[in-house]
């Protein structure tokens, strides 16, 4: 944004209700847009760093590779879900920010007789929103708990009554995630739903009412999730959890973290937690598995893992997974084509002109090699 006024006459709540609807009837066609999706029917604190005196500093030492190649054909569907957000800018004379958020749900699948071939893919798309936060009476409060209220309704969630001004994008990305999430596990079934983040109960984004919803419908639908996250600051023992998998030797390795950490932790999570690398030269994964029963028993668990590594494609590269990778790029907000669509629609919608990426990135640039002058002297 160039710092233009707002356009006058813009109501708030009917840009919650509109996206409210918009994502309800996106979420509709969910279980309808491919023959092997079964639709049922309908039914009526951030992660943190465990303190050391709690940590069993000698479990890393004791934890042992578990087998972790593909086993028997392919007999599920993988979907993945995936939200992005992305900030535009600023309103003039400091009234608020304009961001757009977006999320996207892919299904895929492949035969036994193309074990590394998607034999079909299919996409639904959530947004992009593009949302003014006003900061004058906190309307922007207002408009996210519109949001919470308006998507989660008859789940038993509370508006909230703060959230901090510099993640209003990011926790308004997450409702629509987490919407997407909630929808697709409770009219697909028999299948491998696959978070792009961790499976940590009870954080301020996702309130405990939304996640008993997402493993209750789990569970009725017979549906397996598994959460891959790339960061995370677990540690089990005395390393991170990403370290617990050195570099060499090279291969598909899976490593059971979970007993390594905290009491308080392990509970706070839903699943199960495991190091995990999936390709032979791949980077090290966080790997929370929820199988949809039995989730008190480690073996369940461990078949969960090689389900995924059976029905999933990796990049040959970093090992991360087909199905979230495909889920990343239907909801990228940076491309070209989506740029021109955001720009025309905050002229039309707010009367506000979006400052190109490019502008953006050269201004990011030309500071950069101000900084590297003033250094050199």
């Amino acid at each position: 944004m160039t710092g233009e006024s707002l356009k006058s006459g813009v109501d708030i709540d009917a840009i919650a209700q509109q996206v409210i609807e918009d994502a309800r009837q996106s979420a509709v066609v969910i279980g309808r847009f491919s023959p092997f999706f079964h639709v049922p029917r309908e039914s009526s604190l951030e992660e943190r760093t465990a303190p050391e005196e709690d940590l069993d500093v000698e479990y890393i030492n004791r934890i042992k590779d578990i087998p972790f190649q593909p086993e028997g054909d392919p007999e599920h569907i993988v979907v993945g879900i995936d939200g992005s957000q992305r900030y535009c800018g600023a309103i003039a004379d400091g009234e608020g920010i304009i961001g757009a958020v977006r999320a996207a749900i892919t299904a895929t699948s492949k035969t036994a007789e193309h074990r590394f071939q998607i034999e079909s893919s299919h996409c639904i798309s959530l947004g992009p929103y593009l949302l003014p936060f006003l900061y004058r009476n906190n309307q922007y409060l207002e408009l996210y708990n519109t949001l919470l209220t308006g998507l989660f309704s008859g789940y038993g969630v509370n508006p909230i009554s703060t959230i901090s001004t510099s993640h209003l994008i990011d926790r308004t990305r997450n409702l629509i995630e987490k919407f997407a999430q909630i929808k697709a596990i409770q009219r697909i079934r028999n299948a491998i739903i696959v978070f792009d983040g961790a499976t940590t109960l009870q954080t301020v984004d996702t309130p405990k009412a939304i996640w008993d919803a997402i493993l209750e419908a789990a569970e009725r639908n017979n549906n397996t999730i598994v959460g891959v996250s790339k960061n995370s600051s677990l540690r089990v023992g005395d390393k991170f959890l990403l370290d617990t998998i050195p570099p060499f030797p090279s291969g598909r390795r899976l490593k059971d973290c979970h007993e390594g950490l905290t009491s308080s932790m392990q509970q706070r999570i839903a699943g199960r937690v495991f190091a995990a690398r999936f390709t032979e030269f791949g980077r090290v994964f966080r790997f929370d598995t929820i199988p949809p029963t039995n989730r008190n028993l480690a073996e369940t668990h461990y078949e969960v893992a090689r389900s995924f590594l059976t029905n999933d494609l990796f990049s040959r590269s970093s090992g991360y997974p087909n199905s979230v990778a495909l889920a990343d790029m239907q909801c990228n907000l940076l491309g070209s084509g989506t740029e021109r669509m955001l720009r025309a629609r905050a002229m039309q919608d707010f009367g506000v002109k979006m400052e190109s990426r490019v502008s953006i990135m050269k201004n990011l640039r030309r500071f950069s090699s101000y900084v590297v002058h003033r250094r050199r002297f």
